[in-house]
């Protein structure tokens, strides 16, 4: 009884929030920190931070949920989505509205920004080229560029920087939704593990990668964090799929299967990949024999890029993994709907999942043949 008045309380005076701040716009004062067991303390800046903090300070849910509370979070969603819809103008209101979700007072231009910033450009860079070297010929693609040096470098640093502030946002901002939050975890490390196999696939990578102890300690470290995050997300699916459940749609037939589809494979399909890979590259053989090998496979089939289309293939997964991550952050502050969020992770996801299968199949295919470069040459 306690709970579902306490839940009550909640939303109403959620909703007067809310209205509130439609009112008075940019110039109100919102309570950033809404609970009823400690008294109201900082300002937000305007009413969008108001709605996104309120969730957050309400703290984990309850075990008793009160029909007509949930009633009025179903209301209240609704109420804001007509206000938006009306307020919204032209582009430029739309470019507010995205600023005011993604740049908050609290973390106007973090760490996590500022790498994301070089992690894209870096990105862009190394697969534009990739891109127009494969357009010009076999033998152009199949040669690295010095120029890509230095964008590789970034590209990796980046990563990194970036997804250990990812991490530390996951223990923030998603502590009361402990599967949601090691879902984010997983991705992170999927693409951690993709950024440190670019370079080391890469012929300008550093050269400490060539002493096998060192490799063997890489790759166990990130194998050990994809297997634990990735495999809690897969174990936990129904867990997973009702986070992301939209409360104001119908449910339908077949929303678990889609929904699986969508938010738990683009996490889990990586796995099966990275621990051959990673038994291949550090207890069959070394790094040397990878490149070795690759020229190789090459010479069988008659056409050179075998070494950089798995190069390449890396960055692409890595950014595939971490735009992904992107889409349910758009969508928990109310910039993109449930079918913009699985569309783009599926835009994302499949293309890359498919490249993945076919150059990993052909690389393990010559091996499984038996044709495999001598380890001492």
């Amino acid at each position: 009884m306690i709970c579902g008045i306490i839940n009550i309380d909640y939303c109403i005076m959620k909703r007067a929030i809310f209205f509130a701040a439609v009112l008075l716009h940019s110039d109100a004062f919102i309570p950033s920190s809404l609970s009823v067991q400690r008294p109201l303390a900082a300002v937000a800046d305007n009413a969008d931070d108001a709605i996104l903090e309120i969730d957050d300070a309400r703290g984990p849910p309850t075990s008793s949920i009160n029909p007509i509370a949930v009633q009025l979070e179903q209301d209240f969603d609704v109420d804001m989505a007509k206000i938006r819809a009306t307020g919204l103008t032209g582009p430029s209101d739309v470019l507010s509205l995205w600023k005011r979700r993604l740049i908050t007072k609290e973390d106007p231009f973090s760490i996590h920004k500022i790498s994301s910033v070089a992690y894209s450009i870096s990105a862009i860079i190394i697969l534009g080229t990739a891109a127009a070297r494969y357009l010009d010929s076999p033998e152009a693609f199949a040669t690295f560029p010095q120029s890509l040096e230095l964008p590789s470098y970034i590209f990796s640093a980046s990563n990194v920087v970036m997804c250990t502030a990812s991490v530390r946002m996951a223990y923030l901002h998603r502590r009361y939704d402990i599967t949601a939050r090691n879902a984010f975890l997983g991705v992170a490390v999927s693409s951690l593990f993709s950024g440190f196999y670019y370079l080391w696939t890469n012929p300008y990578g550093p050269e400490i990668f060539n002493d096998h102890l060192v490799t063997q300690l890489c790759f166990a470290i990130l194998v050990t964090l994809n297997v634990v995050f990735i495999m809690d997300t897969v174990l936990k699916t129904s867990e997973v799929i009702e986070s992301r459940r939209d409360r104001n749609a119908e449910d339908y037939k077949g929303r678990y299967v889609v929904d699986a589809l969508g938010y738990v494979l683009p996490i889990a399909w990586g796995l099966p990949f990275i621990l051959p890979t990673a038994y291949v590259d550090c207890v069959l053989y070394d790094r040397v024999w990878f490149f070795e090998q690759c020229q190789c496979i090459d010479q069988l089939r008659g056409m050179q890029g075998m070494n950089a289309e798995l190069s390449y293939l890396q960055v692409a997964t890595s950014v595939a993994a971490s735009f992904g991550a992107l889409m349910p952050t758009l969508r928990d502050k109310k910039l993109i709907s449930k079918n913009v969020e699985l569309g783009g992770i599926t835009v994302l996801s499949l293309p890359t999942m498919i490249w993945t299968i076919r150059v990993s199949a052909e690389f393990l295919g010559y091996m499984v043949r038996g044709e495999v470069y001598p380890i001492n040459g």
